[in-house]
């Protein structure tokens, strides 16, 4: 029986903001971006196997702004696409009114344990799960910088987020995402 080796990515549709923080929404400072995760290898079929995120902590522990990765996103078992295709939504955000007294900067990574599950999917249906595919790292780094306006210089804020080599910047002054590549082939 072949089982999958490694999980791809690239940008959906060249790149798209999730649902939950759209592109333009002020009240949050965040970033978003949905994935297409491609498993390989690909002459072979996967599809209707299901794949399950799972959540093996953060690194640094205790980061301000990481609102721990086990109620986003993990423990939810996907099921494979005729392309061998599924989707994961990456996002990070604090709302805007929050920051007043925040510290910056704030990185931290959560470690995602990528695993073939054989059932619905989770907490505490991990007994459920198969083989580790791959272990990978989703990062993300708040920082702020100032930049001068004709009123006098102004503090703003961004964020970037980057899993599987795909990576997604948002500032406060555009309030828009900027998608874009890292070398590295998983981080």
């Amino acid at each position: 029986m072949v089982v999958p080796s490694a999980i791809r990515a690239e940008h959906k549709n060249g790149g798209m903001a999730t649902e939950r923080l759209p592109e333009g929404k002020t009240s949050v400072i965040g970033a978003s971006a949905v994935l297409k995760l491609t498993l390989h290898p690909t002459s072979v079929s996967f599809k209707n196997v299901k794949i399950i995120e799972r959540d093996k902590g953060s690194e640094p522990p205790g980061t301000d702004f990481d609102p721990g990765h086990s109620r986003n996103g993990t423990n939810e078992a996907a099921e494979v696409s005729e392309t061998n295709q599924l989707q994961d939504n990456v996002m990070a955000g604090i709302f805007a009114a929050d920051v007043e007294h925040a510290r910056f900067p704030q990185s931290w990574d959560w470690v995602c344990s990528w695993r073939i599950h054989d059932g619905e999917g989770g907490e505490g249906t991990e007994y459920l799960d198969g083989r580790e595919i791959m272990e990978v790292r989703c990062h993300f780094s708040f920082s702020e910088f100032y930049r001068q306006e004709i009123w006098g210089p102004q503090r703003y804020h961004l964020v970037t987020i980057s899993k599987f080599g795909c990576c997604v910047d948002r500032d406060t002054v555009t309030y828009r995402n900027k998608y874009y590549y890292h070398h590295e082939s998983v981080r």
